[in-house]
């Protein structure tokens, strides 16, 4: 049952990125693909390395620090609530990635064999 939702999930994150990876291509061929495909993949991986706390410019380190201090005041729930989050859009940014790669597979294909 868990494999099959998964499933459903990434044909419809699929079926989600063919509209704009259509209008990239009708815009600017194969290498709008692939532009489109590295916007993808770089929002996936920042929300994938956010998905713990701030990243922000090691000068600003108060930041994170009060990420860490709120986090340690928080219950065992609210923290196990907030891990189940985390876990759900790393999962989310996992698929956003995949697709992401898979664009850039596709247009950098088309670009080289057009």
């Amino acid at each position: 049952m868990m494999r099959r939702n998964h499933l459903l999930i990434g044909a419809a994150c699929l079926a989600a990125a063919a509209f704009p990876a259509y209008f990239a291509y009708q815009v600017a061929e194969w290498p709008g693909v692939v532009i489109l495909g590295l916007v993808i993949a770089c929002l996936a991986l920042r929300v994938e390395l956010e998905s713990e706390g701030p990243v922000g410019h090691p000068q600003s380190t108060g930041i994170h620090a009060a990420s860490l201090q709120g986090r340690d005041s928080m219950p065992a729930s609210e923290r196990a609530a907030m891990r189940a989050d985390i876990a759900v859009n790393v999962r989310g940014a996992r698929i956003a990635l995949v697709i992401g790669a898979a664009l850039v597979v596709l247009g950098s294909t088309g670009f080289f064999l057009a």
